[in-house]
């Protein structure tokens, strides 16, 4: 166990950072003074939380470290932390990281803000004249504030100002001593009537630089060590944030990335692969809802799509050699995500159609492998182009109704990739994929409702390939379930009751009566999306359309999916 001094000593010395998204962010808003409050903690003796710290076993070559921040600048948009060159002697922070900053600050740095139109720097003070209202629930017991070297040297009957960071002085040893010194400066340039007011209070003022000295010099904090391997500490990370900021695995892999400068990207990886997310995700897709990717997606996406790299999410497997690889085929990487997502935009496959983003890892890399990448492939005419689209959405549905991406993904991800490596093409057919019985597509059909998870996928094999880009639509519309009680509002929003419509199409039919413009189709039409051609659509023949219907939809999907 260490002090709060001893460790204040150590940060940036012996305690340095992993590289990890997140800010320091107690000082995004003063006036919740988090600061000031934790002071306040350690003077009334409560306890402000044990650090947990990891020591590797191996020297920290392989991943960026960076210093704890000194000073907070308020002009900047991020206080950005130095870089830390690592030697084999340091802990890294795994929990902590704002307390020790906030710390630091306070008794080792300051803030930079502004007073009127000039640049000001504040440093902690204690008020050792403070008069705590204990009516007040937030009010300090101990008045710690910011305040420039001019504004401390206010001395009156409610203000007596210390510089806090002087409790660090390695001039004392005794705190008898220090109190005596401390009080002698006080009085300093003082004149005759503060001086009679500071003699006044000299025992509370005494009182509360001993409490400092106790609670800064003596007070112990304990300090947890793991000796975790690299790779189990990913889940170490993200399990002591998971009631904070939230933490990606992929924020230490990053961390490893970062210090391959050289060998990776010319702004870094981190920020070469959060520009392109930035990018990716606020795309014009058309769509409400429209998939987003993260940087474990990215990472994942980039171990899938180079041959010879290991599926398997670990640090191992994000060496000097890999992250080369990745460098190199990175433009690639980038094109086979940027195309695949955009597939999906312009089929309307959204978040709703996804039960594992992995699904889309084989799409991306069998897109990449063949060449069937950008607008070219996107933006054609070409028949051939237009078959392998509609082929990698049969393979999307393929997988995600039968579960294909389950709790051993890794192995999926390389029996998948090995089989379109040999065959140059998507597989249907899969080893050790779970059979998907006809009990389990009657449940699918039951379960599919308007604008739910996997309707949209659904909807591609009961509707003609010519309306596969299209949005959902009622074949009754649902305003008719208010006008008819008669009708089984159950089957309103069930899939039994829905068709893929384009905007021109959408528009012919309201400009007819309620379900008329089905009944005008061709028979070819009605038979590709599973209409009943047996039967008009009319209101007093709904039910017999739904269980026509529903038998039409199960039989359809039993060969595709039984097969």
């Amino acid at each position: 166990m260490d002090s709060v001094k001893d460790i204040v000593k150590k940060l940036n010395v012996d305690f340095v950072l992993p590289t990890i998204q997140r800010d320091f962010v107690w000082l995004k808003n003063p006036r919740e003074q988090k600061i000031e409050k934790l002071l306040d903690s350690l003077m009334l003796g409560y306890p402000i939380g044990q650090i947990i710290l990891w020591k590797p076993s191996s020297r920290l070559d392989e991943m960026q470290t960076y210093d704890f921040l000194k000073s907070y600048d308020y002009s900047k948009d991020i206080n950005e932390n130095e870089r830390h060159v690592s030697s084999s002697k340091e802990y890294l922070v795994l929990d902590g990281q704002q307390r020790l900053t906030a710390l630091n600050i306070a008794l080792n740095g300051k803030i930079i803000t502004k007073k009127g139109k000039n640049v000001v720097d504040k440093q902690m003070y204690i008020n050792l004249f403070h008069h705590n209202d204990n009516e007040q629930v937030n009010d300090l017991s101990f008045g710690f504030n910011f305040l420039t070297e001019q504004e401390s040297k206010t001395t009156d009957q409610d203000n007596l100002w210390f510089l806090v960071k002087m409790i660090l002085t390695n001039t004392y040893n005794e705190v008898e001593d220090f109190k005596d010194a401390s009080f002698g400066k006080l009085c300093e340039n003082q004149n005759q009537e503060i001086l009679d007011l500071l003699k006044s209070r000299e025992n509370p003022v005494k009182k509360i630089i001993g409490k400092l000295w106790s609670n800064i010099r003596e007070k112990k904090i304990h300090c947890e060590v793991t000796d975790a391997k690299q790779d189990e500490i990913l889940n170490v990370f993200v399990r002591l944030n998971d009631g904070g900021v939230k933490l990606e695995k992929a924020d230490l892999l990053l961390s490893f990335m970062e210090n391959k400068g050289d060998k990776f990207f010319e702004k870094g990886a981190r920020e070469e692969i959060n520009s392109f997310l930035k990018v990716i995700n606020s795309r014009n897709s058309g769509i409400e809802g429209h998939i987003k990717i993260f940087k474990d997606d990215v990472l994942k996406a980039c171990l899938v799509l180079i041959d010879d790299l290991e599926i398997q999410y670990k640090i191992s497997n994000f060496n000097n050699s890999t992250v080369q690889k990745i460098a190199s085929n990175w433009k690639s990487i980038k094109a086979a995500l940027e195309t695949t997502l955009e597939l999906m935009d312009r089929y309307r496959i959204d978040n709703n159609s996804l039960s594992s983003g992995n699904s889309l890892l084989p799409i991306a890399y069998y897109l990449s492998k063949n060449g069937f990448l950008g607008e070219k492939f996107l933006n054609t005419d070409n028949v051939e182009h237009l078959q392998i689209q509609r082929k990698t959405i049969e393979w999307l549905a393929l997988v995600t109704f039968k579960r294909v991406f389950g709790a051993s993904s890794d192995t999926a991800l390389k029996n998948i990739r090995d089989l379109i490596k040999k065959n140059n093409d998507l597989p249907f057919i899969m080893p050790n994929v779970t059979a998907i019985e006809k009990e389990d597509i009657e449940t699918l059909v039951t379960k599919s409702q308007y604008g739910k998870k996997n309707t949209q996928l659904l909807l591609k094999f009961i509707s003609p390939e010519d309306s596969w880009k299209c949005q959902q639509d009622h074949i009754f519309p649902r305003d008719l379930f208010k006008k008819n009680r008669n009708l089984k509002s159950e089957f309103r929003d069930n899939i039994v009751n829905l068709q893929l419509l384009g905007d021109s199409q959408n528009k012919s039919k309201n400009d007819t009566l309620p379900y008329q413009w089905m009944n005008e189709q061709s028979e070819e039409y009605k038979k590709s999306a599973c209409i009943p051609v047996d039967i008009e659509l009319n209101e007093e023949n709904f039910e017999r359309f739904v269980e026509k219907r529903r038998v039409l939809i199960i039989k359809r999907l039993e060969r595709f999916l039984l097969k």
